[in-house]
């Protein structure tokens, strides 16, 4: 792993409380989190954990371009040492969709003042995921939709990034969120044809939400196309865990294996955080052998 990233990393550990940042340890801490699926897991959840569970050090929070700043729920977060990702859509509450080049000619830029004010009070760790997965053509400002050209869409993440940074909010990271498997697969639409630029991305998420098994497969080729080229921290975002101990296995063989460069996995619950199926004990990844291998307070 680089220094860059060990460096952020170390940001990570240092602002959370968590323990195990080394130098090119092996294995590396790896943190834990819960992504989302139709529906944010309710922060209120995190106070529900059973005392044998680990509890996960990032979670997704959605958002709309039109929704304030989920302050309470930030809060809730950072007490109970819980790095929120907020992860913002370029869509109204009421479905209508946000143009990219709106944001880019400055019509958004009130708002995003307003959120980095806002931003500007936590002294804990906030993720900020703008976008997600420009290059799934079902996005609506997929490269795609946009004419197979990812200009409009970086220049929008690089406004929408320097507006959240306006009021210099102390904690704010930036998150570039990215498909594992590219759809279409065409040369014009390769991931890394959509990168912002290094100033403007602190974090790196690989997604891969039509995917359950095995781990190694949904992301290894992404991840060793990002870590040959981006000297970020890379998370693990909306899989779908599978309660088999076969995927168990598969999941650890490897993040210690050709994931191992990978610093936080986010789990997906696909029943819903509000359904009965849905409690933590469906999700073994967050007992042992995992609280081991995530080495989490």
């Amino acid at each position: 792993m680089n220094i860059t990233r060990w460096m952020i990393g170390g940001l990570l550990v240092g602002m959370l409380g968590l323990t195990g940042c080394r130098a090119k340890p092996e294995p590396h801490p790896i943190y834990l989190g819960v992504g989302s699926y139709q529906e944010t897991m309710p922060v209120g959840k995190l106070a529900t954990f059973p005392p044998d569970t680990v509890i996960p050090r990032m979670m997704t929070i959605e958002m709309m371009m039109d929704d304030p700043i989920p302050t309470r729920d930030i809060k809730r977060c950072n007490a109970r040492k819980v790095a929120p990702i907020l992860v913002i859509h370029p869509v109204l509450r009421s479905g209508e969709v946000v143009s990219l080049n709106e944001i880019i000619s400055g019509r958004w830029d009130e708002t995003l003042m307003k959120w980095s004010q806002s931003l500007s009070g936590f002294e804990e760790l906030v993720l900020v995921l703008f976008a997600p997965d420009p290059n799934l053509e079902y996005q609506p400002w997929s490269v795609a939709k946009l004419g197979k050209s990812p200009d409009q869409y970086i220049m929008a993440y690089q406004r929408v990034t320097v507006g959240i940074r306006s009021a210099n909010p102390p904690s704010v990271m930036m998150v570039w969120g990215i498909g594992a498997h590219q759809s279409p697969n065409e040369a014009w639409n390769e991931a890394l044809l959509t990168y912002p630029g290094d100033e403007y991305v602190d974090w790196v998420a690989i997604s891969a939400t039509d995917r359950v098994t095995p781990l190694d497969g949904m992301f290894r080729r992404m991840v060793k196309v990002v870590e040959s080229k981006i000297e970020k921290p890379i998370m693990l975002t909306q899989f779908f865990h599978q309660s088999s101990k076969e995927w168990d296995k598969e999941m650890l063989k490897a993040l210690r294996g050709p994931l191992k460069g990978v610093d936080a996995v986010l789990v997906t619950n696909r029943e819903g955080w509000g359904n009965k199926k849905g409690g933590w004990m469906a999700h073994p990844i967050f007992k042992a052998p995992f609280g081991a291998l995530m080495d989490v307070e």
